[in-house]
């Protein structure tokens, strides 16, 4: 068998074992009765948030691309956008997202381009840092037991570490040099990360300024399609759902995940701090598996569209 279908077929694999032992825990039983008795309405607002959840992560893609290269076409940042949904559920912590955008622009240095999407997905992760770490805190210290709050300054602490080091790769020019310097990196690729580095440092503060507020907005989005989501299989308070979903995303983007679309992991990071608040186990779980199909798999299966057009070509930079 072609070991890129292997692997695939070794994160479904994963995906489903994981899936079904989260499943296990919370009882089968409360999760099929607690979809039986869904409000489905409340699904559908969120499901009406999912093109402005879509249109900001364009936008986002559009002002780095635009950036770089003015003439690009809206139609190829879009084709680009959709081929990264693609490419990223498929691929641990959705790093095939970033390897998918930067191909399919043509004409483009593909390093450049992954640089670029690296900063995106940079740009995401510290809003989400920024905002969970206060929260994880909140949540560890005043509604964990003693083993709680211990568990929760670890993880501040690498919140913390991982804000920093966002920072300084996107704020010091000089940090990739360090890096490119410490690392024993092979000279045939040498060029190609050269290339990516300096691309992530070239970006002007204004453009990051509207990045990071674009990515703020995304948060938002998302948190507030999560709660419309968890009102559906329970009667949450809007504001105790909002931290909730904010701890859900923080230990989410600190966590290695491997499995397909990350399922397990999210519903199971759901369950945990569902159950931490008070609410049903089988709220948290639902409302994640929701999640996952309204927001990864839609977009990935419409992104399929675009990478039937796709052309591998040549870039432009050697």
């Amino acid at each position: 068998m072609n070991p890129f279908r292997s692997g695939i077929m070794v994160k479904i694999v994963l995906a489903a074992g994981v899936l079904g032992f989260v499943a296990w825990q919370v009882d089968y039983n409360a999760i099929t009765y607690a979809y039986a008795q869904a409000s489905p309405v409340w699904i559908v607002f969120a499901l009406l948030l999912l093109p402005l959840n879509m249109a900001l992560q364009y936008a986002k893609w559009l002002t780095l691309v635009r950036h770089y290269r003015p003439n690009v076409s809206s139609r190829a940042v879009l084709a680009s956008l959709g081929v990264g949904f693609s490419a990223g559920l498929i691929t641990p912590s959705r790093l095939g997202e970033l390897a998918g955008r930067a191909l399919s622009i043509q004409d483009t240095d593909r390093a450049a381009l992954l640089g670029l999407s690296a900063v995106d997905k940079a740009a995401t992760l510290f809003v989400t840092l920024v905002v969970g770490v206060p929260t994880i805190a909140y949540a560890g210290f005043v509604y964990g037991e003693t083993p709680g709050a211990f568990l929760a300054l670890p993880v501040v602490l690498a919140g913390v570490l991982a804000i920093a080091l966002v920072l300084l790769f996107l704020l010091i020019p000089g940090a990739y040099r360090w890096l490119l310097d410490k690392f024993p990196f092979p000279k045939k690729f040498r060029g190609r990360y050269e290339r990516l580095f300096a691309a992530l440092n070239e970006i002007p503060r204004a453009v990051l300024l509207r990045l990071f507020q674009l990515s703020a907005l995304f948060y938002v989005t998302f948190t507030l399609q999560f709660i419309l989501v968890a009102r559906a299989f329970e009667q949450v308070d809007p504001v105790t759902t909002a931290v909730i979903v904010i701890c859900i995303m923080f230990t989410k983007s600190l966590v290695p995940q491997v499995t397909f679309g990350e399922l397990g992991i999210r519903e199971g990071v759901a369950v945990f701090f569902f159950s931490l608040f008070g609410y049903h186990a089988s709220t948290g779980f639902n409302s994640a598996l929701v999640i996952f199909a309204m927001n990864v798999l839609l977009p990935a299966v419409a992104g399929l569209m675009f990478t039937r057009h796709l052309h591998l070509v040549r870039t432009a930079a050697p």
